[in-house]
């Protein structure tokens, strides 16, 4: 047997003529040490960095094979929407419209959504930006709903890992899609840990077995009542986890569902804390964003807003909900794909990818990673976010208002690495008052699903990319219900 090599690199360009570039990728939550090899300013091929940070030299095939979409169904210039047509305009006249709408506009009206490949950098600029109009309004694109006064609500403690855990439940979380790098270490602890792992949620494939109990939301509650088979063995395991997808935190009745999850975690007082409840998120941005502030979309907002700063939000159901408006919505896409976001804005600003720029990210460990720029921008009429922003800012006289030092910021991101909003023993007392009694439970039928159910077309990258969009077509000759 040869060796196994890529397919789209093979006979393209030998080793000596490659550039090595160490970075992160950002296609999921995990921001995995990746090194990015080019030749010239073409990306010939990625690879796992050999490194034991975070994704311990493993990476999916969608982080490895996705970069061709890098330079497909790019936005080269600023898009003005005049007929239903897309029409080139330059950055003043750009800024000018923009500036006449706002001035139209009640400032507290004006709105902004950050998707899922945000870097932590425009995602403050765009944050102070808002701020210096007197709103407050700034979200995140997928309406995940919950306390984020407490850093651990949302950042996923990788130390329960070590401690030999004995059970292991999830609730609307298929890692395999999520966090691949997550999943191999489950796989991993299942081989060689005996870990028994039980599945709330459809019947999926995670490369090891599990117990799947069902995808009714009944069942969730049968257990957290401790009237399951299932709730004697959580509460005499030495060390469990319970796993939470985002899926969880977007339903109408999460808050009476997490309130029975807490009130039944401090009642058995499994891992003797909160901590050992963990939530999984499956973004780059989600953990960056929820730090700086960028809360669950508050829909009577959104719905009265006249203005609408998209900042590369591709996700179609908030994006679907911005279409119902029967009010006239003015909407400026930013962003570096014309993908979902940017058919329906109209005014369009092209930025750089992830590859293209030097920016930081918070992975869902809360760990700091920065991405390094590995080509040359493909047009030259693009520019960083932060830049798009801080510029729109000075062509809108908010210099005073609107004071944004890089290097500052920079500092002010480093804090993030051993920042927490309240200390343990607080949050101690915080659960032990709110908790100990159980309010009556609202729960509606609708059934556990999963975040993401493609793959290989997550984002505006992966949904330009030839090779993913051929993945996607090789699993509906397999799987006829995607």
């Amino acid at each position: 047997m040869g060796a196994l090599t890529s397919k789209p690199y093979a006979f393209m360009a030998r080793p000596w003529e490659l550039t090595s570039t160490e970075t992160i990728d950002i296609l999921d939550s995990a921001c995995s040490a990746i090194r990015v090899d080019s030749k010239g300013n073409i990306i010939m091929r990625i690879l796992p960095n050999i490194s034991s940070f975070p994704n311990d030299n493993f990476i999916s095939d969608k982080t490895r094979f996705s970069h061709d979409g890098i330079k497909l169904q790019r936005i080269s210039v600023p898009l003005v929407k005049k007929n239903n047509e897309y029409l080139p305009i330059t950055w003043e006249s750009a800024f000018e419209l923009i500036k006449k709408k706002i001035n139209k506009q009640n400032k507290l009206k004006i709105s902004a959504i950050a998707g899922r490949l945000v870097d932590i950098e425009s995602s403050i600029s765009l944050k102070k930006l808002l701020n210096s109009f007197g709103s407050n309004n700034y979200f995140n694109s997928e309406n995940i709903n919950l306390n984020y006064d407490f850093k651990n609500n949302y950042i996923f403690n990788s130390n329960l890992l070590n401690n030999d855990p004995d059970f292991c439940l999830l609730i609307g979380l298929n890692l395999r899609f999520e966090v691949p790098t997550l999943n191999i270490k489950f796989r991993r602890l299942f081989y060689q840990k005996n870990l028994q792992i039980v599945l709330i949620g459809s019947k999926i494939n995670l490369s090891y077995p599990v117990n799947q109990q069902g995808i009714s939301i009944s069942i969730l509650i049968q257990i957290l009542e401790g009237k399951h088979k299932l709730s004697n063995k959580i509460a005499k395991s030495k060390n469990p986890l319970i796993l939470v997808g985002s899926s969880y935190y977007q339903r109408t009745d999460f808050t009476s569902l997490n309130n029975l999850l807490h009130w039944f975690n401090y009642k058995i007082r499994t891992y003797r804390s909160i901590f050992n409840i963990n939530t999984v998120l499956n973004a780059a941005s989600h953990p960056g964003l929820f730090n700086i502030g960028f809360y669950q979309n508050n829909i009577n907002a959104i719905g009265k807003s006249q203005f609408i700063y998209l900042l590369g939000t591709d996700e179609l159901v908030m994006l679907n909900y911005i279409k119902k408006q029967k009010h006239e919505t003015f909407i400026i896409y930013q962003g570096h794909h014309g993908d979902i976001g940017a058919g329906i804005s109209n005014l369009i600003l092209p930025t750089y990818t992830y590859l293209e720029k030097s920016a930081t990210f918070m992975n869902f460990e809360g760990k700091i990673c920065h991405t390094k720029k590995v080509i040359t921008p493909v047009s030259t009429s693009s520019h960083e976010d932060w830049k798009v922003i801080v510029a729109l800012s000075q062509y809108l006289n908010l210099s005073n208002i609107f004071n944004f030092d890089l290097t500052k910021l920079k500092n002010e991101i480093n804090l993030f690495k051993n920042y927490n909003f309240y200390n343990t023993e607080n949050m101690k007392k915080y659960n032990k008052k709110a908790l100990v009694s159980l309010s009556p439970i609202i729960a509606y039928k609708k059934v556990l699903h999963y975040p993401l159910y493609n793959f290989y077309t997550t984002d505006s990258i992966t949904r330009a990319s030839k090779i993913m969009i051929k993945c996607m077509k090789i699993i509906k000759q397999h799987l006829n219900f995607i």
